[in-house]
Formats: C-alpha cells, sequence, structure tokens
C-alpha cells in the first residue's frame, strides 16, 4: 500500500510538471497554480472513483462537462490554447485511468 501511494504521488508530481511547461510559465513568471492544481487533483480522482465503481460512462461525462464549460469561455479571451487543453484532459484522464489500475488490485 505504501508502495501504491509513492506511485501516485510521483505521478502527481510529473503531472504537474507537464501542466506547469505547457501553461503556466508565461511572460518571465510563475502563476499562482493551486487552484489548477487542485482541479486536477479533483477531476482524477473523479474519474479514478467512477471507473473503480464500474462507471465507464464517467469519462463521457467528464469529457461533456469539459466540453461545456469551455464553450462556456468561447467568447472570451483564452488563456490556453485548443491543443493545450485537449493534451491536458488526455493526460489528466490518463492519469485518473492509471490511478483507477493501481488501486483496483487493493480493492478485491
Amino acid at each position: 500500500m505504501i508502495l501504491l501511494i509513492i506511485k501516485i504521488f510521483v505521478s502527481e508530481v510529473l503531472l504537474f510538471f507537464i501542466f506547469w511547461l505547457m501553461k503556466f510559465y508565461k511572460g518571465g513568471k510563475f502563476k499562482n497554480n493551486f487552484f489548477s492544481m487542485l482541479k486536477g487533483w479533483l477531476e482524477r480522482g473523479f474519474i479514478c472513483f467512477g471507473l473503480l465503481y464500474g462507471l465507464e460512462i464517467i469519462i463521457v461525462f467528464f469529457s461533456a462537462l469539459k466540453i461545456g464549460t469551455r464553450l462556456h469561455e468561447e467568447g472570451s479571451p483564452s488563456k490556453i490554447s485548443n491543443d493545450q487543453f485537449l493534451i491536458g484532459n488526455i493526460l489528466s484522464v490518463t492519469g485518473g485511468i492509471i490511478y483507477s489500475i493501481l488501486i483496483k488490485p487493493f480493492l478485491l
């Protein structure tokens, strides 16, 4: 179980640096990204929880929520490009899937 926690922690650190490289370094300043990190943890936890309970449709639901929030912001100037949005969501969903695969053997 300790090894599992270490794997998830290392994965989160790796995802943090990937996301940071994608969008958080702008104009020589570091953006305050605690809120973004919290949202990412909630997203991956939501996906992991759904997959652990056999609700694969949770990925479709999550994708619809993300697209819906993105369309709402379409009129305003975008902080991130569509490529960053797509890659970020793919990484987040992949993280949730991997976490559910890692955790599942401990629940059976």
